[in-house]
């Protein structure tokens, strides 16, 4: 199957520019997402960040331990199978909102490489010869896009690596191009459904209820350093910094006026008042309805004119080859 080679900057992984072409379309990556099987975000959120409303995934240790590692799992996958992949940003001819920053194409174009950097959990799958099911959909549009007849899965601990064979799934490859295409009509008329309160309301409730464990799980680790601090000023290491601080306490204004004899009245307090402020207080109902996960999820389907044809966002066409 015919696809386009993104070169230039905007086919460096992380780059600004890689980013930017990133956002005007659907990467295998987000292919889970789009399909309901994301364990980290959902459709709605997906939503938001590809027309602008949310600045999408951030930084976390995760991500940043795949990238460290990356470079010893390429080595790793190499020595093991012989293969030297290139690195490869292709999008799709037949639907080119659908994308692929391949780990490694060969150069016949037959087999494509995934490197992941996983959990011990997908790892484990792995070393069983199964590619979890959160990573499914992302490997099927990477091989429908790329046209290959053949996807190395390649999980690395840091240790010992595993490999998964994948072919081509037809039947979820469809599924994944139905999905992308209902999934970008939204996007394209920035509109996620009639009502859009409940799909907000369900990920601020879920979100809420993770910064509050967050909370309760860094107060106890922040106990636990403060035991260990004794009575110590400061104590540093791996990373953390702990340290005693005093100060003195707030002035008591009100008890000066009062001891002066001083007594202001509501005109003079308005007088000195400073310009107010507006806030948005977001709380939980006191009678909180069920929650509904599926509210982040793609609304019911509706028929589609199959006549249609759904293009990405415009970008620089400067950097593309076809093959």
């Amino acid at each position: 199957m015919a696809y386009r080679v993104i070169s230039g900057s905007a086919s460096q992984q992380g780059t600004p520019e890689w980013l930017a072409w990133r956002r005007q379309g659907l990467g295998a990556s987000d292919a889970p997402v789009v399909m309901g099987r994301s364990k980290w975000s959902s459709p709605y959120q997906l939503f938001r960040e590809k027309t602008g409303l949310s600045e999408g995934q951030r930084m976390n240790p995760a991500i940043m331990r795949g990238i460290r590692l990356e470079p010893a799992a390429r080595q790793a996958y190499e020595e093991k199978t012989g293969n030297v992949m290139v690195p490869m940003v292709v999008v799709s001819k037949e639907h080119p909102i659908l994308r692929a920053s391949l780990d490694g194409l060969e150069f016949g174009g037959k087999t494509i490489l995934e490197i992941k950097c996983p959990s011990d959990e997908a790892h484990a799958l792995a070393m069983a010869g199964l590619v979890p099911d959160y990573y499914v959909d992302q490997v099927q549009q990477q091989l429908y896009v790329s046209g290959a007849e053949t996807l190395h899965y390649w999980s690395y601990d840091g240790k010992e690596g595993a490999l998964v064979v994948v072919k081509p799934d037809p039947v979820r490859i469809q599924a994944i191009i139905d999905e992308s295409l209902r999934f970008w009509e939204k996007v394209t008329a920035r509109r996620w459904e009639t009502d859009e309160w409940e799909a907000a309301a369900t990920l601020w409730r879920i979100a809420n209820a993770r910064l509050e464990e967050a909370k309760a799980f860094e107060e106890d680790a922040r106990k636990a350093l403060v035991s260990l601090l004794g009575s110590a000023k400061k104590k540093e290491g791996s990373g953390v910094s702990v340290t005693r601080t005093t100060r003195k306490g707030p002035v008591d204004y009100p008890r000066i006026l009062s001891d002066r004899g001083i007594t202001l009245t509501a005109e003079d307090e308005e007088q000195y008042r400073k310009p107010g402020s507006a806030s948005i207080k977001v709380t939980e109902s006191v009678v909180a309805e069920e929650l509904k996960p599926e509210a982040l999820r793609l609304p019911a389907a509706k028929l589609r004119d199959p006549s249609t044809v759904l293009d990405p966002l415009p970008f620089d066409e400067t950097f593309i080859l076809t093959i």
